[in-house]
Parts: C-alpha cells; structure tokens; sequence
C-alpha cells in the first residue's frame, strides 16, 4: 500500500500542471507531462513486471491524452484519466509482485526520518498515513478543482466577464478569468482549511467558521443573484470534497 500511495502522489504532482491550464495542453505539454511520469517511476521503483505494466498504462493514458484531449472537453477528459490511473493502478499492483523501492531512496527517506524529525512530531503516524494525507492535498489542491469547473461548465455557470450578464452569456461574452482565477485559489486554501479541520479535530463547527469568513469577505458580491449562486455552489462541493477526504483518510 505504501508503494501505491507513493506512486499517485508522483503522478499527482506531475498533474498540478493541469491547475493554470483549463484548455487541452497541447502535444508538447502532453509529452513532457508523460516522459516526466515515467522518470520518476523509473527514479523511484526497481525494475520488475509490474514496473513495466505500470509505465505501459502511463504511456496508453498519455497516448490518449494526445488523441482526445484537444477534442474532449478537457476537464471531464481529465477527471476520466485520473479515474484510469486511480484504478488501473490498482489492478496492476494487486494482479503483480507489486513495485519495490529501489535501495538508494529507502536509505535517504530513512536518514530523513532519523536526522530531521520527520514523522517524530506525530510517532502514531506510519509513513503509509503520512502518503494518504499527501495524496489527499494533491486531491483537493488539483483534481477536485477540475471536477468543480467541471460542473460549472455543465450547468454554464462560469463567471461571466460582465457581471449583470446572465451566467449564461459567459460563452458570448467570455468568462471572467480574473474571477475565475481568484475562485481557484481561495477555493485550494478553504478546502485545505476544511482538510486539516477534518483531520485534527471532531468539531467540524470550525467549517461554518470558514465559510462565514468567505461570505463576509464577499458579502457586497452576494447581492448578485447569480453570483451567489457560484459560490454557494463551489463551496458546498469544496465542503464535500474535503470532509469526505479527511474521513477518508482517518481510515487508514
């Protein structure tokens, strides 16, 4: 499990080039994102059956990334991806011998622990714990924005660049990218709050706090209708996406 977790969060970071870049990336992008993939697997995994299977998976996925991206709407094409991933994972490791650490890096994380205090602040938490609360941020930082815009592309509710225009009217007049992009970060920054919220403490009051601090840092905003609508939307999903991460996580 510790091998599985530490590969999704290689791949998980290689994909937070996905976070600036809402449009298809292109054939150049695709390939870099791919080949960087694939050397960090090589980096970190010794050679074995399921070393090879695991990097054919990661080639089909940057494959049919080149072919359909461009022509799919790129956020579902995404969330599609890393559900293959997710998955596809999965079945190579529990059908194979599974990946082995190569001995280089087992030494090097292993004099981090003794030397820096890594993981001595909290000894009840195994390194299989700390990869899934990892994997969790990388979630809600990346994929779980690619979902929201998701939906908000579904239900043609981007922020439109005039704001008395009907949300609607976002795909004539152009989205509001200044907008756009001030909901991306604080929707990272209240999902990570809501996150660690989650994973330090049973009182989940502490959520409401974060969200009165949102809507009172917007409140003239909240008298446009269809504004309001955007962020209560985007909030509820942020809410969702990390409490049920953070529960996730405390399963572990």
């Amino acid at each position: 499990m510790l091998e599985y977790f530490l590969c999704l969060n290689l791949l998980m970071l290689t994909r937070l080039v996905y976070l600036r870049k809402d449009e298809a990336i292109g054939i150049r992008w695709n390939v870099l994102l791919t080949g960087l993939q694939l050397i960090l697997m090589v980096l970190c995994f010794s050679f074995n059956t399921t070393l090879w299977l695991v990097m054919l998976v990661l080639v089909i996925v940057g494959g049919l990334n080149l072919l359909a991206e461009p022509r799919l709407l790129s956020k579902g094409w995404r969330i599609l991806t890393l559900l293959v991933l997710v998955f596809g994972l999965d079945l190579v490791l529990g059908a194979s011998d599974g990946l082995h650490l190569r001995t280089a890096l087992v030494s090097v994380v292993a004099f981090l622990i003794d030397n820096s205090g890594l993981l001595q602040v909290s000894p009840g938490i195994s390194g299989e714990k700390l990869l899934g609360v990892i994997f969790g941020l990388l979630m809600l930082t990346n994929e779980i924005n690619l979902f929201i815009r998701m939906v908000f592309h579904h239900f043609g509710m981007e922020p439109a660049r005039e704001a008395k225009l009907p949300v609607t009217d976002a795909s004539v007049y152009g989205i509001d990218t200044q907008e756009y992009n001030t909901g991306r970060v604080i929707g990272i920054l209240e999902r990570w709050l809501m996150y660690l919220v989650v994973l330090s403490t049973n009182n989940l009051a502490a959520i409401a706090f974060i969200i009165a601090a949102k809507g009172l840092a917007r409140m003239k905003q909240l008298d446009e209708k269809i504004f309001a609508e955007y962020m209560l939307i985007g909030t509820l999903l942020s809410m969702l996406a990390a409490v049920l991460m953070g529960s996730w996580v405390l399963l572990l």
